[in-house]
């Protein structure tokens, strides 16, 4: 089996910005895996399965500039930053990559019979 196409899952603390009309930013623990984000108060919450959210990379459009990636669902618009500039890159590529592959996924599965 070769890697190529292969989705790498990540995980690790991101800071996520506070709702309104509280300022300011949260850390918080994500995992992002087979097109799909989850995140916790901490990994050790994550781990007993306490989730704050979740969100379908394949029903959001995904924007990553000036260290920020901000994620633009139906609902809500979340942002999120990483802590520097390389953890920005492999956040990135990685979420872009799970977005591709989850739209393409969700593409195939579409029947219009």
């Amino acid at each position: 089996g070769s890697s190529r196409g292969r989705l790498r899952n990540i995980r690790g603390v991101l800071l996520k910005k506070r709702k309104s009309p509280l300022k300011g930013w949260h850390k918080r623990y994500f995992v992002l895996e087979s097109g799909m984000l989850y995140w916790g108060r901490n990994r050790a919450h994550l781990d007993k399965g306490k989730r704050l959210g979740s969100i379908d990379l394949g029903l959001v459009v995904i924007t990553c500039e000036n260290r920020q990636i901000d994620i633009d669902g139906e609902n809500h618009v979340y942002h999120l930053r990483t802590e520097n500039a390389t953890q920005f890159s492999v956040w990135t590529s990685c979420f872009l990559s799970h977005e591709m592959h989850r739209k393409a996924q969700l593409a195939g599965m579409v029947d219009f019979s």
